[in-house]
């Protein structure tokens, strides 16, 4: 099949750091050659998605053989061609880089897109960015395209441009169909690859929490339920942002609380064991007199996370809104660390955490009717957390949460999305019969 993806012009594919969606994007595509498909990928210039697929590639096995200026990369094994992964761009780098307008950069590639489809013989277009779909649809191309939602909401235009819809977890999809009537196609939950992340059998003691500083991310509720636990925690995450709410929020909520900023510890401590990071977090709480040392590192690469969750007793996820998926989790327990996530949060549904999250096997969910409620019992959980199976935690993973296991899914539902467009295109077009014999075309 050939596939054309395109997202938003925010990242590179693969980001550095922060960036979950062009990573869950990224990690898909490398699958999806792997599994005999040709893909391109239209996104920003500095994208490395073509060297990385071939790093990747030799890993489970295959051949590669780059085109010309390293812009596409066709795997083969045994001499048998596969899949492939190209790149398109429209030569400028990702926004965050150049500070430009997304929208006007995304729509710029959507109409690179366009210009390719008819020549390039897609098959089908797969679009990660919800606000480019009434273009791709204006364009005709409705029929072969699939929108995989990453967001709680589709577009401002989705009641007058309707679109299906491929969710990413059971939560997404019922808000979607109960909000807006959404045709949602199905659910595929995200995936990593296996060799990305290698499991632990200790830990050093700490808590990890990692994500976007942000009140919905929860990182004030770590704080206090770490320090009620008499636990260390080390903050990784993205401090700088044009939202004043997320600046206020650091600023005030957990700036006051970090003891020691310190980007250099995840690389330092690259190559220690859990017994040496303990003894350096020992050494800091006897130094300032205090059990729970809370170290901030900014943000985190994909090495710097193996690190943090990998030497982590356990990752802190205690959102406070409906987050669709929380790709943190998975990584988490790719590592052998179980996440602590509130499940419910002052009576609302904190999206996914409850179908990712097995109880008390991959982690523990927290239910909690507000803040001081969730403190005491994210630190009753984290004491609950000493005793699980890092290995089972892992298996969890293993079983679930494969990029293996979401790029077949997804495929699936391609195969599905087909088979509903032919049935559709079907009934339109047969043939009824009235009480007087007279015929008319159906109307689906």
């Amino acid at each position: 099949m050939k596939i054309a993806r395109i997202g938003a012009m925010y990242y590179p594919y693969p980001p550095l750091d922060y960036g979950g969606t062009e990573r869950s994007m990224s990690q898909l595509t490398y699958f999806q050659a792997m599994a005999g498909h040709d893909v391109t990928l239209y996104g920003p210039s500095n994208s490395t998605i073509v060297q990385e697929m071939a790093e990747i590639a030799h890993k489970y096995g295959f051949h590669t053989e780059f085109g010309l200026g390293q812009s596409s990369v066709v795997l083969s094994r045994d001499g048998v061609r596969q899949g492939s992964v190209a790149l398109r761009t429209t030569g400028y780098e990702d926004t965050t880089k150049t500070k430009e307008p997304v929208k006007l950069r995304t729509a710029e590639l959507v109409e690179l897109l366009l210009d390719d489809a008819d020549a390039a013989g897609y098959d089908l277009i797969h679009c990660h960015y919800a606000p480019s779909m009434r273009r791709i649809i204006e364009a005709g191309y409705g029929e072969m395209t699939i929108c995989q939602l990453h967001n709680p909401d589709p577009n401002q235009d989705f009641n007058e441009c309707p679109f299906p819809i491929m969710a990413i977890s059971d939560h997404q999809a019922l808000d979607l169909k109960l909000r807006y009537q959404a045709e949602i196609i199905g659910v595929a939950h995200h995936g990593l690859d296996r060799f990305n992340y290698d499991p632990t059998a200790e830990n050093a003691g700490y808590l990890a929490s990692i994500s976007r500083i942000d009140r919905d991310k929860g990182q004030d509720l770590s704080i206090a339920s770490a320090r009620l636990a008499r636990k260390p925690l080390i903050i990784a995450g993205q401090t700088t942002s044009s939202a004043l709410h997320e600046d206020f929020y650091f600023t005030n909520e957990i700036k006051p609380y970090i003891d020691i900023c310190d980007t250099t510890f995840l690389t330092r401590h690259a190559d220690s064991s859990p017994v040496e990071i303990r003894a350096e977090l020992d050494h800091l709480a006897a130094r300032l007199g205090k059990p729970n040392v809370v170290i901030f590192v900014g943000p985190a690469n994909e090495q710097q996370k193996q690190v943090l969750y990998g030497n982590a007793l356990a990752t802190m996820f205690p959102i406070r809104w409906p987050e669709p998926f929380g790709r943190v989790m998975i990584e988490s327990m790719a590592c052998g660390t179980p996440v602590i996530g509130n499940e419910v949060y002052q009576g609302v549904v904190c999206g996914a955490v409850h179908e990712v999250i097995d109880d008390y096997l991959s982690g523990i969910k927290v239910s909690a009717g507000n803040d001081q409620d969730a403190i005491v019992k994210l630190a009753e959980a984290i004491k609950a957390a000493e005793n699980l199976d890092r290995f089972q935690v892992r298996d969890v993973f293993e079983r679930r949460w494969t990029s293996e296991a979401n790029a077949a899914r997804i495929e699936e539902l391609y195969n599905k999305f087909f088979a509903d467009r032919q049935r559709e295109r079907f009934l339109s077009q047969s043939t009824v019969f009235d009480q007087d014999g007279y015929s008319s075309p159906a109307v689906a």
